[in-house]
């Protein structure tokens, strides 16, 4: 509406409204949303300048790639290979006519009956599985220390010497793991012995037969070998010896009950066990293989292990390429903001 006003010489006059004025004039509610629309604006990121940016900034990319790719083909160079000695075996589980006796005739639930002496067939393991468990054993690490001083062959002279542990000097490396309370360097034991014949002798399947085939790696061709033939006749030695004392074992208790008892039937089963334990006994007493057979002699492959680029190269590199670029990204918007 009109104002009035006073001029130049103290007259009133009346004053028209401005139309612009009037528009422009905003409430502080509508001025707040404004502002509030303003910064929203401003939080679009610009995929253009990130582009930019890292173009810019590709150099130093190209860089970090570089230094990771030559350091993996400087591992690559360092690797050392190895020689693989290899052997083609056929399991054999446990079978034969005890434990099919066993199974037919119901004589597990006559022992259990009996008392004393417990019997799950379809749980037991199979000789082979036994032979593969005993190569990565203590009880084989001592004896073969005890035969071939394998502490001494596998992990040199220095084994034997006594050494003080307040004397032995320890690297900046070992320090750290000493804080971030990692096990101390010790000298090594049988239990490093079992865990390094448990590491190398691997078994895998074949994959175009039955059987299994064992390998032993190390980077001397016939060191490979020998370390896969002593470990394995060992260990086949040991589970003889261990099933001989089993089947004594069974013997006596089954020899001992049927002398306290007096039913007919219980000992007539009695005698069947008896006498298939003596058939056992006559097979393992001989030369026949135990826990696995050997269908190949071993031998050492003359191909030797080789680094995979992938590994060294490739993975490193893409990673520092990743690590570097988002970096030069998270600069790029903290400074943009």
């Amino acid at each position: 509406m009109p104002q009035r006003g006073e001029g130049s010489d103290g007259a009133s006059q009346i004053v028209a409204p401005n139309p612009d004025q009037s528009q422009s004039a905003t409430t502080p509610k509508e001025a707040a949303n404004q502002s509030a629309a303003i910064v929203e604006s401003t939080d679009v990121i610009d995929v253009r300048y990130l582009l930019r940016t890292l173009l810019r900034w590709s150099w130093v990319i190209a860089l970090v790639a570089g230094v990771a790719a030559a350091r993996g083909a400087w591992n690559m160079h360092n690797f050392s290979p190895q020689f693989t000695a290899k052997m083609t075996v056929k399991p054999l589980e446990n079978g034969g006519p005890g434990i099919a006796s066993l199974q037919a005739g119901g004589a597990s639930q006559l022992l259990g009956s009996l008392g004393g002496f417990q019997l799950n067939v379809s749980r037991s393991a199979g000789q082979f599985d036994r032979l593969v468990h005993r190569v990565s054993s203590l009880a084989l690490a001592r004896v073969l220390d005890e035969k071939f001083n394998m502490m001494e062959v596998v992990f040199g002279p220095a084994v034997n010497q006594a050494t003080n542990e307040d004397e032995v000097q320890l690297g900046w490396r070992q320090r750290l793991r000493l804080f971030l309370k990692y096990s101390p360097p010790t000298k090594p034991t049988l239990e490093d012995l079992a865990r390094y014949f448990g590491g190398n002798f691997k078994v895998k399947d074949d994959d175009k037969s039955p059987f299994k085939i064992i390998t032993f790696s190390h980077k001397v061709p016939d060191k490979a070998l020998w370390y896969l033939k002593t470990v394995f006749d060992e260990a086949v030695t040991y589970l003889r010896e261990e099933i001989r004392a089993e089947q004594a074992e069974r013997r006596d208790f089954l020899e001992s009950r049927l002398a306290e008892t007096e039913i007919v039937e219980m000992r007539r089963d009695l005698m069947g066990l008896i006498t298939a334990e003596i058939r056992k006994e006559m097979l393992s007493h001989g030369d026949l293989p135990v826990g696995a057979q050997v269908v190949d002699e071993p031998f050492v492959s003359k191909y030797r292990t080789e680094p995979n680029a992938l590994q060294f190269i490739g993975v490193p590199t893409v990673i520092a390429i990743a690590v570097t670029a988002g970096l030069i990204l998270l600069i790029a918007l903290y400074r943009a903001e």
